[in-house]
């Protein structure tokens, strides 16, 4: 009779079913039915294409189409929702479940809940005096709890009220790290319209800073991202920002903003704008002609376009916490490559955002509007030793005030080549011709009297020949467990031959009543005198095939002045633990090292640290033009339970100050991380006096928790102007 009963509740549980839910198969021990009321007990299982459900005991109310489970009730549904409790009703009509005390998990998105209520409908999950986290169970690393919540399953989203989030800090124990009114966040990993996470911050100038970026994504081809921000004591903004992938071969953005100050700040800090706007394209196309000409051949188009009224509008895009060249530089670039050619077309257009406050702002910036370039890749001809390759470029140089130029380049390299006997060595001998037409408007000389007159056009043609000896070396050692060695020389001699007309030094222009430099260059000296040259390029490599070591040395030597010129001299080591580089050029002529770049980088257990000086000077004659030396180092110690303490620093020394220091903690960790530094850095203002630096102290205090995203507290300390 027992079994005859377990068919009894099978046949009823199914035919309930089957109408409102799926196909669903109900098993127990033993069965007991009194009246409408079916009880089964021991080792109940209900299961389904959509669910899995065991318990001890269940009741079935066929009257009311109510089933309930008790005691060790687990629930899986769709093989990734899964919620434990020690009891659930399950309303058949409604298909409404309901628990006390349950724990839930989502396996895909790696979130779990514990809830003293829960009730989940086929619309919505309801919880009560809750916990939500994405870490272990067992004394996770954060966790939140709320009063009241929802999951949305048509919208994937989950809203939470009155939520306080924990984090189990070392030494401390879980402790509150904030508190919100409301919090929501997405359950789907796809792209979903909706509010992404604020950033908060606040600066004693600008007052409380506040972002609530909002994400429109309803279609897979492109989607759209808004940043409303107010900082109290400043004023307001917003930013725009349209992401596209218009075709299979090409994606791009549009971005654009603005942001107001009130009178009040603007008359504070001098400043020369009240509104600081923008645009900014980005474009990328890999097909373009072909869809017209098929071929074999590559193209590409490429956009980059940046407009501003002055650089705020870049330091409040994202809370000047980045940041930025002075000179915005926006750039098209179209090219069309064969096996044998090459045609590009470029124009390039330049913000240089130091001059907007002065007397011309950008209109004296010279611009290149466009270059064209025709290329002929290496090939031979009469014989395979004998090699040509063309080069011819086109050059546009514009801008509103000051002097112009129209500029034609030829450069025509003809080689013979041959590999001596025993294949030890390549002999080549190259004569290269480069020439020139430069066609001014707006420019002025002065004669032999000292007066000024018109500057039309200059012509300048050099040619030189060059003889190279080259050689390839490999050898093989049997020491340190095992070392391969490589080695390039390289032995050149260059004459000059054919001379032609010379490319003014220095330009006059009544617009500014004063000499600038001239922006077309002549040929590097190397080329238009008796120079010997000489290089050595080597590597050496472990028994592993890895890179230990990369040395370079060149050297030139003017035969017919009877000095040396410049040598470079670049190394490179490679260790497990350790790394440096340096890269020195010392000028003979001038007597003194023009550039250097020497750094180190050390990784030993838990200790990272680097540091990277950088020193280039530029010359006008023998007059120093500019200069610049810069010193940056970082490191950082990552302690047991990945706390790491880090801090960087930089300094400019021909400025003689601090561009930027800070110090640190954070903790990263499988699902969350966070950590608060103090940092103190410049950012560039635009007053009516002209461009002026100012210093920022700021805390940062930042969380994230996975999967929700990150959360910043930025403090600014004071600002005031950076004195040197």
């Amino acid at each position: 009779m027992k079994i005859n009963k377990s068919f009894i509740l099978f046949a009823l549980f199914l035919s309930s079913l089957q109408a409102r839910v799926e196909n669903v198969e109900f098993v127990a021990k033993e069965v007991h039915k009194e009246g409408s009321i079916v009880t089964a007990t021991g080792d109940v299982l209900v299961y389904s294409p959509s669910y899995l459900i065991s318990a001890k005991r269940a009741k079935y109310d066929e009257k009311n189409e109510i089933v309930e489970l008790f005691e060790n009730v687990s629930i899986l549904r769709n093989n990734e929702e899964a919620t434990n409790s020690n009891y659930a009703k399950i309303n058949l009509k409604t298909n409404e479940i309901t628990t006390d005390n349950a724990f839930a998990m989502h396996q895909n998105k790696e979130l779990w809940i514990a809830s003293e209520q829960f009730c989940s409908s086929d619309a919505r999950i309801d919880t009560s005096k809750s916990i939500v986290s994405s870490c272990n169970v067992d004394e996770p690393d954060w966790h939140i709890e709320y009063k009241d919540g929802y999951l949305d399953k048509q919208k994937k989203y989950l809203h939470i009220y009155n939520p306080v989030f924990y984090g189990n800090l070392p030494f401390v124990g879980n402790t509150p790290l904030f508190y919100l009114p409301y919090f929501g966040f997405s359950t789907d990993k796809t792209r979903r319209t909706g509010f992404l996470t604020p950033n908060i911050a606040f600066s004693k100038s600008e007052g409380l800073f506040f972002e609530q970026p909002f994400y429109i994504a309803e279609y897979n081809e492109w989607d759209l991202e808004l940043n409303p921000q107010i900082r109290t004591n400043r004023g307001a903004g917003l930013y725009a920002t349209f992401r596209f992938a218009d075709s299979p071969y090409s994606s791009g953005y549009i971005r654009t903003g603005f942001f107001k100050d009130s009178k009040k700040y603007q008359d504070k800090n001098s400043l020369k704008y009240s509104t600081h706007t923008g645009v900014e394209v980005e474009y990328d196309r890999d097909k373009l002609a072909k869809y017209l000409v098929n071929g074999d051949y590559g193209e590409g188009l490429y956009v980059r376009f940046k407009h501003l009224n002055d650089f705020d509008y870049l330091n409040l895009r994202e809370n000047g916490n980045s940041a930025y060249d002075s000179l915005v530089h926006s750039k098209i670039n179209y090219f069309v490559n064969t096996k044998e050619h090459y045609f590009g077309i470029y124009a390039d257009y330049y913000i240089n955002t130091a001059k907007i406050a002065t007397k011309y702002g950008n209109k004296d910036t010279l611009q290149e509007l466009p270059t064209l370039q025709y290329h002929s890749y290496l090939d031979s001809f009469l014989s395979k030793n004998l090699t040509y390759s063309l080069d011819v470029k086109y050059h546009n140089y514009t801008r509103k005030i000051g002097t112009k130029a129209q500029q034609f380049e030829l450069n025509l390299p003809v080689g013979l080549n041959f590999t001596l006997p025993g294949e030890w060595a390549n002999l080549s001998y190259t004569h290269n011709l480069y020439a020139t037409h430069i066609s001014y408007q707006k420019s002025f000389e002065l004669d032999k009297n000292g007066f000024m007159r018109d500057k039309n056009n200059e012509k300048y043609a050099r040619s030189w020949s060059e003889i190279a000896l080259s050689s390839d070396l490999a050898r093989a050692y049997d020491v340190f467990g095992g070392l391969f060695h490589t080695m390039n020389l390289k032995l050149s001699y260059i004459q000059p031959g054919y001379k032609y007309g010379e490319i003014a030094e220095r330009l006059y222009t009544f617009d500014k009543d004063e000499s600038e430099e001239n922006f077309v260059e002549q040929l590097d000296k190397k080329y238009q005198r008796q120079t010997l040259n000489a290089g050595i390029i080597q590597y050496l490599f472990n028994s592993d095939n890895k890179k230990i070591l990369r040395h370079s040395l060149n050297t030139s030597y003017y035969t017919n002045k009877g000095r040396f010129a410049t040598t470079d001299n670049r190394l490179d080591l490679y260790f497990d633990y350790f790394t440096a580089f340096s890269k020195l050029t010392y000028d003979h002529e001038k007597k003194r090292l023009v550039s250097a770049q020497n750094g180190i980088a050390t990784t030993y257990n838990k200790l990272y640290f680097d540091i990277r000086d950088s020193y280039d000077v530029k010359f006008d004659d023998f007059n120093i033009k500019s200069k610049s030396h810069f010193l940056q180092t970082s490191a950082h110690y990552t302690f047991p339970k990945d706390i790491r303490v880090f801090g960087s620093y930089a300094y400019d020394y021909v400025e003689k100050y601090t561009k930027m220091w800070q110090i640190g903690i954070s903790q990263y960790r499988k699902c969350w991380n966070y950590g608060i530094y103090f940092r103190r850095n410049t950012d560039p203002i635009n007053t009516s006096y002209g461009p002026e630096p100012k210093t920022k102290n700021s805390v940062m205090v930042f969380f994230a928790f996975y999967p929700f995203g990150d959360f910043n507290y930025d403090f600014s300390l004071k600002s005031k102007d950076v004195m040197y």
